[in-house]
């Protein structure tokens, strides 16, 4: 079966808006910071800019069956199965310093599994960044056109 990356991307960028995980503010920060900076730079920046939505925003993209077959040297089902993990705990937590620690945890897990491993790689980086930043075009887009329906 032929992975139709465009529809994938779509959805992605739909999900994030949709599922209330950005805003359209937040969408063209990270978009900004993806442009002129670079996809290990983007993660910093959603880490410490949206928090425990950065965990949200990355189980969106994970969770995409097409995505880990494009991405298919990264182990995205594991990186998925921890990132819905995380998620399930931070959410069962009532403690502010267990979720951080949770949220902590699970950076680290990403980083080294993904980010860092996905650095190696030059083709495959410039890859997941074209990706990416069809996924916040998009995103954008569907964040424009709910506002305008909201309003």
């Amino acid at each position: 079966m032929a992975t139709n990356l465009d529809a994938m991307i779509n959805r992605i960028g739909f999900e994030m808006v949709s599922k209330g995980i950005v805003n359209e503010n937040e969408i063209n920060k990270m978009l900004g910071v993806l442009s002129n900076d670079g996809v290990y730079a983007w993660w910093v920046y959603i880490n410490d800019k949206l928090k425990t939505n950065s965990m949200k925003l990355l189980s969106v993209i994970f969770n995409q069956e097409n995505f880990s077959k494009v991405m298919s040297n990264y182990k995205i089902d594991t990186l998925k199965t921890i990132t819905e993990e995380k998620i399930d705990n931070v959410n069962n937590s009532e403690k502010d310093k267990e979720k951080k620690q949770i949220f902590q945890e699970w950076q680290k897990e990403v980083s080294q599994n993904f980010f860092h491993k996905l650095s190696e790689n030059l083709s495959d980086l410039l890859f997941f960044r074209e990706i990416l930043e069809k996924i916040l075009i998009y995103a954008r887009y569907h964040a424009k056109a709910m506002g305008e329906m909201n309003e």
